[in-house]
């Protein structure tokens, strides 16, 4: 004869296979997310970066910013210096993209920390997350500062920023916390000239 589950293991599993089913999709996020089509190149004075975000949107993303959620990005980037087998990191940047719908004028605005106050308007949401998830003319470091002949590698990643919300969103964004992600390290390389 065989016993029936109580109805308490019966909720224990349907919450242990909810919180697995969560952590799956977290880390399907998590591992779709890249950086892309990154390279450098450098103006008269600067070393300049380009690179672009893939897989960092949800279609939960997007309901959420035309329910009004504020959606920022953080981006972290790094130069670092080789010298035979010592690597030193000789200049750091991090910087934000907010992506905000205003529901009454039905325009997205980006704000773009990277280039001091910096904000755009967009009619549509295709428009303003394709500039949200670019990075253009990032100033890395001054072309003084590297050294003729030595090899330098400049990294970048990206992640979702955590924000203070009102109370409103609150429910909202402890479902979007399952899309939380946080790009790897991406590195590109490259020798100044001697």
């Amino acid at each position: 004869m065989s016993r029936r589950p109580s109805p308490c293991t019966c909720w224990l599993s349907f919450l242990l296979l909810i919180l697995l089913a969560c952590g799956a999709v977290r880390s399907e996020a998590a591992q779709r997310a890249t950086i892309e089509e990154a390279f450098v190149t450098n103006s008269q004075t600067d070393l300049l970066l380009f690179f672009r975000l893939q897989g960092a949107m949800s279609p939960e993303m997007e309901k959420g910013i035309l329910n009004g959620i504020p959606l920022t990005f953080a981006f972290f980037v790094e130069l670092h210096e080789h010298q035979g087998a010592e690597s030193v990191q000789v200049a750091s940047r991090s910087f934000s993209h907010t992506l905000h719908f205003e529901t009454l004028k039905e325009v997205f605005n980006v704000d773009f920390s990277e280039h001091g106050v910096k904000e755009a308007a967009y009619s549509d949401l295709a428009a303003a997350l394709a500039a949200m998830l670019q990075v253009h003319d990032l100033s890395v470091a001054r072309l003084g500062l590297l050294k003729p002949g030595l090899r330098y590698t400049v990294k970048m990643r990206a992640q979702l920023a955590k924000q203070r919300l009102p109370d409103k969103f609150k429910n909202v964004m402890t479902f979007l916390k399952i899309w939380d992600f946080e790009t790897k390290w991406h590195a590109v390389d490259f020798r100044m000239p001697p």
